[in-house]
């Protein structure tokens, strides 16, 4: 047991006294420092570059709402014009992706975005509108939704639902137009559409004019009712 001893005591001569390994140490430090300075470099880089790419949809989204606005007005040169039609139908529809996109990056109650989509929602109204007059004026004939929704977490569920159920039939049927907005906008146009379409709740569908009363779980049951309303009534 002597060794044993020796070795408690630390006075074994056999054994030498350990070397600080200095290199190892200043690498050890300068990884940690890399790592540390590259994170805060990332995140104001990261910041930069979602801030400019926000900068970018909101500059975009605006030009594209003025350029809606401006094929719009030429319709009244072009009356019953399909070419007019289709290309503020598709730019409606991308803008409606890009303030979702800005919804996301920004919030649901980001002032900009509030202001856009008010924007947006005017012109969506001003389209409905040139669709019901070309279906007088050019025998041309639609069916309107218009689509009521809440941006409340407890409400995501079942707008998702009917969004996707609505996004499925407007890229399937060319007659099939969809208008949405947001029914806590501060927008009179939208206070007035609720009012007399008695939207309340998280959200509401309105089909050529007449409100949906009954549940939607499936496009199935929209396109019964898209049946039945060939002559612009519910029954």
């Amino acid at each position: 047991m002597p060794l044993q001893k020796n070795r408690l005591n630390g006075n074994n001569p056999n054994l030498e006294p350990r070397k600080i390994d200095w290199a190892r140490i200043a690498l050890a430090v300068f990884i940690s420092c890399f790592i540390f300075t590259f994170g805060i470099l990332a995140g104001y880089f990261g910041r930069d570059v979602l801030e400019g790419s926000i900068i970018g949809i909101q500059e975009h989204t605006k030009n594209e709402l003025l350029s809606i606005e401006t094929i719009t007005l030429l319709d009244d040169n072009y009356p019953c014009s399909n070419s007019i039609l289709e290309t503020t139908s598709e730019k409606l529809n991308e803008l409606g992706d890009l303030i979702t996109l800005l919804e996301k990056r920004k919030g649901f109650n980001d002032e900009e975005v509030l202001e856009l989509k008010k924007l947006y929602s005017l012109i969506e109204i001003r389209h409905m509108l040139l669709l019901t007059h070309r279906e007088k004026e050019c025998k041309q004939n639609y069916n309107i939704f218009l689509f009521f929704y809440s941006n409340e977490k407890t409400c995501k569920s079942e707008v998702d639902k009917l969004a996707f159920i609505l996004s499925y039939l407007r890229k399937n049927e060319e007659s099939i137009k969809v208008y949405s907005f947001d029914i806590w906008l501060d927008s009179d146009l939208i206070k007035i559409l609720k009012e007399e379409n008695k939207i309340s709740g998280c959200s509401g569908i309105v089909l050529n004019g007449k409100k949906v009363t009954k549940d939607i779980y499936q496009a199935d049951q929209l396109k019964e009712l898209l049946k039945n309303n060939v002559n612009k009534t519910l029954s």
